[in-house]
């Protein structure tokens, strides 16, 4: 698969960018962190070298992990800023992707009841 291919997005839920739902996973991160679903992976040193203080590229070209989820990563390895992820690093905490849909539905189920 070429490098084009790998940047590639499908559509996101829009829900990943808003302040509700990021506030939401702000008070769950310990939640998040301590869920047996969530996994640890290990950081190849030469990849920490390579995309020191870049994060986000990180995550999309060694882990595979879309964009929409990117900052939850970074907020469940207590980093700030993409830019913190430096060499020291060597393993990185990756949350239960289903742990976050179902955060994302209540989140979507409060905002359709404030419709009312």
């Amino acid at each position: 698969m070429s490098r084009l291919n790998k940047l590639k997005q499908k559509g996101t839920d829009n829900l990943y960018y808003e302040d509700d739902f990021r506030q939401t996973l702000e008070l769950c991160l310990p939640q998040l962190k301590n869920h047996s679903g969530s996994r640890r992976i290990e950081i190849n040193k030469h990849h920490a070298r390579i995309y020191e203080h870049d994060f986000y590229t990180y995550l999309l070209q060694e882990v595979g992990i879309q964009r929409e989820a990117h900052w939850i990563v970074m907020r469940v390895n207590d980093m700030l800023s993409p830019t913190d992820f430096n060499r020291s690093y060597t393993s990185l905490l990756v949350p239960d992707q289903g742990e976050i849909r179902k955060m994302m539905t209540s989140v979507k189920t409060v905002a359709s009841m404030d419709d009312f």
